[in-house]
């Protein structure tokens, strides 16, 4: 895959994961991505990895932690569970999401919910 090429997948990537939301399907993988911007699994993984600085896995679970945060910041959310507020971003799992929240905000989502409570 060439600059022009990975820029263009990149682009392509990006509005799947910001527009299309994509991230938040919890069976989402690599080759549906791929199928989706007529890319193979391999071109995805390699620009991602070359040029996105990161692998699938994080780009997606990323997103899905910033839409846990997201919510979790919304007064409106409080009465939902966290694992509901997990599964809506796409999470499969309490244990995946509260995984994926520690490696990348350094705390659970509970006490990320507890840290911004508004009284």
């Amino acid at each position: 895959v060439d600059e022009s090429q990975a820029a263009a997948l990149l682009a392509g990537i990006e509005h799947a994961l910001a527009h299309d939301r994509i991230f938040t399907r919890p069976d989402l993988t690599l080759a549906q991505l791929a199928t989706t911007l007529n890319a193979t699994p391999h071109q995805i993984s390699q620009v991602l990895n070359r040029f996105g600085g990161a692998s699938f896995h994080d780009i997606v679970n990323r997103r899905r932690v910033e839409e846990v945060k997201a919510r979790l910041l919304d007064p409106d959310s409080r009465r939902l569970t966290l694992e509901g507020i997990g599964a809506a971003a796409g999470f499969g799992s309490r244990s995946a999401m509260y995984a994926a929240f520690q490696r990348f905000e350094g705390k659970t989502p509970a006490a990320f919910r507890s840290q911004h409570a508004q009284p």
